[in-house]
């Protein structure tokens, strides 16, 4: 990066401007966080006192950045899945703004209804579905689908771009409406889920399970960032922002303005499955351990 930078600034008229466009920040975070709990905070105690090439590659940036010709970066665009501090990554870079939760943005994080009813027009055809209607089709993608909102002022709730595209591919492959609420590449092993759960407190996490087990609304915290330097167990709030920063929940319709907690729940059906996969895993894991004994 460095060297590409130095050719740019020898080379430019001085109007000319870098672009920087991260996918996936957090990877290294959350393959820290999801790993045991325990090597996880050996790992990233490590981290803190290790300057290595992270570190390294984002001073450099918060250097380089201003729009200036000395410092030629004027945009810096990062995304990823879990809302990690970069603080507990690289120490000093304070440039960036986090729009996670910001309403205008929502709309990024998946498909509206309206971009979904385009896909649909473009992909399916009516004539081989015995009567199926595209009307039908949404309120079943919706139902299973969609719901997912970052900000209790989102205008509107989005669908999840993964589990829709491979439920169209069934349906254009079958030429019926597909059965199975999650297909095989929709990621629905409970392991995932419960490595987050994992990181929680205990009583948190069993707090969280059964109210989603109930299908009742979870209060917690306004979504926060987490930290891989977090010491002990997640608490109750940060374990409920992790979760659906993963999309595992999302914030309920219903919303006081000016509360100082925020209702969370399931988006839709497809979670409910994902969680009743991970509970009955559980349930099937304590009944050998019982047996066991």
């Amino acid at each position: 990066m460095k060297e590409f930078v130095a050719n740019f600034r020898s080379r430019s008229s001085g109007k000319e401007r870098i672009f920087v466009i991260i996918d996936g920040y957090d990877h290294f975070a959350n393959g820290i966080l999801l790993r045991d709990a325990a090597e996880s905070k050996e790992t990233a105690s490590a981290a803190e006192c290790t300057p290595g090439f992270i570190r390294q590659f984002y001073a450099f940036l918060k250097e380089a950045f201003g729009g200036v010709r000395g410092r030629p970066i004027s945009r810096i665009f990062i995304t990823g899945v879990s809302s990690v501090s970069l603080d507990s990554l690289i120490s000093g870079f304070n440039i960036a703004a986090n729009i996670s939760n910001d309403p205008r943005f929502n709309a990024m994080a998946g498909l509206t209804r309206e971009e979904l009813s385009e896909i649909i027009d473009g992909t399916v055809d009516f004539s081989e579905l015995n009567g199926l209607t595209k009307e039908r089709i949404l309120q079943v993608m919706e139902s299973r689908y969609g719901g997912y909102a970052f900000s209790f002022q989102a205008c509107e709730r989005i669908f999840n771009p993964d589990l829709c595209l491979s439920f169209l591919k069934d349906l254009t492959s079958a030429k019926a409406m597909p059965e199975r609420l999650l297909p095989d590449s929709a990621g629905a092993d409970p392991g995932r889920l419960e490595a987050i759960l994992r990181l929680a407190a205990p009583e948190a996490g069993e707090e969280i399970t059964r109210r989603i087990q109930r299908r009742e609304e979870i209060p917690a915290d306004p979504p926060v960032a987490l930290s891989i330097s977090q010491r002990g167990f997640l608490n109750y709030s940060q374990a409920v922002s992790l979760l659906m920063y993963h999309g595992y929940l999302t914030i309920a319709p219903q919303n006081e303005r000016g509360s100082n907690k925020v209702m969370y729940r399931c988006p839709n059906e497809a979670c409910y499955q994902v969680f009743n996969r991970y509970t009955e895993s559980r349930s099937g894991r304590d009944e050998i351990r019982r047996t066991d004994l």
